[in-house]
C-alpha cells in the first residue's frame, strides 16, 4: 500500500478578484453539509485517474439570506504524491448563475492541482502557516462582505 500524504489547502475564498477579473463565489444553503469529498485531479482531467482526494470544508463567512451563507472552501488532500508548499489548486465546478462579475456555485465535482491559479492564494499551505494566512484573508473580510452582500442584494 502506497503511503498517503496529507496536505491543506485553501481550495476557494470571495475576498479577492480572480485572474480574469471575475470572483468566485461558494453560496450554498445553511442546512447543507458543511463538508463533503471529491476527487483530486490532475488540471481538470475528468478523464484519467484521480491522484487523490480531498475532504472539502465549507466555512460560513457571511449571511446572504434566510437560508443561504457565503463560504471559504478548505481542503484537506490525501494522496500518495509529493506536493511543493504553494501547489496551486482551482475547483472544478458547475456555476449556478452569474451576477455581475460574480460567478456563483453550490457544488463542488472536484478539485485538481494545477500550474498555475485562477484565483491567488488557492493553493497548498504549510501546515505551520495555515493561521497567518486565515488571518490575512479576515483581516479585510468585513468590508470585502459586505460589499458583496450588497451588490448580491441589488
Amino acid at each position: 500500500m502506497t503511503k498517503q500524504n496529507q496536505y491543506i489547502a485553501l481550495a476557494t475564498h470571495p475576498f479577492i478578484d480572480c485572474v480574469d477579473g471575475t470572483r468566485d463565489l461558494v453560496i450554498r444553503k445553511k442546512d447543507a453539509p458543511k463538508t463533503q469529498l471529491c476527487p483530486l485531479l490532475d488540471h481538470h482531467e475528468y478523464e484519467t485517474e484521480p491522484l487523490g482526494f480531498a475532504e472539502l470544508a465549507f466555512i460560513p463567512c457571511a449571511e446572504i439570506s434566510d437560508t443561504t451563507e457565503l463560504c471559504v472552501v478548505t481542503a484537506l488532500i490525501n494522496t500518495d504524491k509529493e506536493l511543493p508548499p504553494n501547489q496551486c489548486v482551482s475547483i472544478g465546478a458547475p456555476i449556478d448563475k452569474i451576477v455581475g462579475k460574480y460567478q456563483i456555485y453550490s457544488d463542488i465535482v472536484e478539485l485538481s492541482l494545477v500550474d498555475k491559479g485562477h484565483l491567488n492564494g488557492a493553493a497548498v499551505i504549510e501546515f505551520e502557516n495555515w493561521n497567518n494566512v486565515i488571518r490575512a484573508l479576515y483581516e479585510t473580510a468585513p468590508t470585502i462582505v459586505m460589499k458583496i452582500v450588497k451588490d448580491l442584494a441589488q
